[in-house]
């Protein structure tokens, strides 16, 4: 599963997909707004 919050109108939200087996298509299995910080430990920048 992947998680990441792209931001959409001013507004980050919060996205998890599942990419399955090969030749599967994606799922999405949640996407809302962000209810609390999200961290990004592969961003350039990140600081914790």
């Amino acid at each position: 599963m992947w998680v990441f919050g792209p931001v959409f109108k001013e507004k980050e939200i919060y996205v998890k997909i599942s990419i399955g087996r090969e030749n599967d298509k994606v799922i999405c299995i949640s996407f809302h707004k962000v209810e609390s910080k999200m961290y990004y430990p592969f961003k350039t920048g990140f600081k914790k």
